[in-house]
């Protein structure tokens, strides 16, 4: 099994800003090929968006145990749909010492983008952006599929990384996955706005010759929302135990996620953040860290993090855990196949770039729990539907219903009757008796 985590599809943004005399608007008035030079608002800087997908030698997750970190085994192109944008929400500041106190001093919203040639690549047309400054250096923080948040995320910094999106981070139709929402990933790429419009280096400033950005002309985004997919190595497993005195064929064939934090009702934060501890100083845009053997230092903090950490022995079921959550473990049962099967999902094909085909159960926002505090009332989990057919059971057709007693299998319930009278010399069923042994009969699905 193999969960695509959030980082695992990157955008490279390109952003651009020509600026034109004030009071020019695009489209209607030529652009001029200089600017004058000094301090105060350049109102006439347009900003324009290339975005491409990278191509880049990923690491195959075929084979071996999932990694985790910041790259874990390496990145993955996303699906066409994944990968879509339809629309941006950029916003600048000051990146001088930028807190999240620091304010937002322009922003602009993308809702018109065009496909290029390929079929990965957008190209946005300029928009005029106030308040941005000359001579100063900005940062960036974008984020996409969401429409138009310039006024709901507030005036800050702060403001745009501790928004809560209070729903899931993408657009569900059906059995139809759209609009993934992806925020700012690195956190430091910089637009500068030079004084004089002749740095030939970093563009004239002219809407042909536009500048650009000053960390290598990209911004890397990430999805909020992590794909979960499985496939099994081998077409079925023979399964054998040293307390039964039968064996068999297992095969794999359905999945669902369990305890499925809904993002209606908790929040997803736009911009990732890790902190040390689950309640320590958080790091925004900061990477996943690991140890050489794996093992994973640092937290990626959620808005229930802390909560979750927070319970004790005695207050687990002070909180109704249920309502957080879809498909919640607990209220499935445990071994009861009648429960599970209306979650049950064989999965979406999904093929990697290595040619190899996995199922995709769902996605899944972020749900993290101190290392101390991991119980099935909240860890995200998967379970499996199986097909399990005996082997060397004498008279049995695959698909007929055989029958358990006492930790062995009989093809038929005359057969388990017979032993059981030749084990007892009081043989006698009564008609509850018989009613509780026929939950013991199976149509091979486990």
């Amino acid at each position: 099994m193999k969960k695509q985590t959030v980082h695992n599809t990157s955008w490279i943004m390109a952003l651009a800003a020509a600026m034109t005399v004030a009071g020019c608007s695009a489209g209607d008035e030529e652009i001029s090929d200089s600017m004058p030079s000094g301090e105060g608002t350049a109102s006439g800087v347009y900003v324009s968006l290339t975005l491409s997908n990278p191509s880049t030698d990923r690491t195959s997750k075929a084979s071996g145990n999932p990694n985790g970190g910041e790259e874990g085994d390496g990145e993955e192109a996303g699906q066409t749909y994944e990968d879509a944008i339809e629309d941006l929400t950029v916003f600048f500041y000051p990146s001088d010492g930028a807190t999240d106190d620091t304010e937002i001093a322009g922003s602009a919203y993308f809702s018109q983008l065009t496909l290029t040639n390929t079929s990965s690549s957008y190209k946005t047309s300029p928009i005029q952006v106030q308040g941005l400054n000359r001579g100063t250096t900005y940062g960036v923080l974008v984020i996409t599929n969401t429409g138009d948040l310039r006024t709901a995320l507030g005036t800050t910094v702060g403001d745009v990384r501790n928004y809560q999106l209070m729903r899931n981070p993408w657009t569900l139709s059906g059995t139809t996955y759209s609009r993934f929402i992806m925020g700012s990933a690195a956190g430091d790429e910089t637009l500068t706005i030079p004084e004089e419009n002749t740095e030939a280096t970093n563009g004239q400033g002219t809407y042909d010759d536009p500048y650009v950005l000053d960390k290598s002309a990209s911004v890397s985004l990430e999805r909020l929302a992590a794909r979960v997919d499985y496939r099994s190595k081998a077409q079925s497993f023979t399964l054998s135990s040293a307390t039964t005195t039968y064996s068999g064929t297992v095969t794999i064939q359905k999945a669902a996620l369990v305890n499925h934090l809904k993002g209606s009702e908790n929040g997803t934060y736009l911009i990732k953040r890790v902190a040390n501890t689950v309640d320590g100083t958080v790091t925004y845009c900061g990477k996943e860290n690991m140890e050489p053997n794996g093992t994973v230092t640092n937290y990626v903090i959620e808005p229930l993090t802390a909560t979750k950490t927070a319970v004790t022995s005695t207050s687990y079921d002070s909180i109704k855990w249920s309502s957080y959550y879809d498909n919640y473990f607990r209220s499935y049962g445990n071994g009861i196949a009648k429960n599970w099967q209306y979650i049950m999902t064989e999965g979406e094909k999904i093929t990697d770039e290595q040619n190899v085909e996995w199922k995709r159960v769902d996605y899944a926002v972020e749900n993290t729990v101190g290392q101390d505090n991991q119980d099935s009332r909240f860890i995200t989990g998967i379970v499996f539907s199986a097909k399990f057919v005996p082997t060397g059971l004498e008279n049995y057709t695959e698909g007929n219903t055989f029958f358990e007693f006492n930790g062995r299998l009989y093809a038929t319930l005359s057969a388990l009757m017979t032993s059981y009278e030749g084990s007892s010399t009081n043989w006698k069923r009564t008609a509850t008796e018989f009613e509780s042994m026929k939950c013991c009969a199976h149509k091979g699905i486990l």
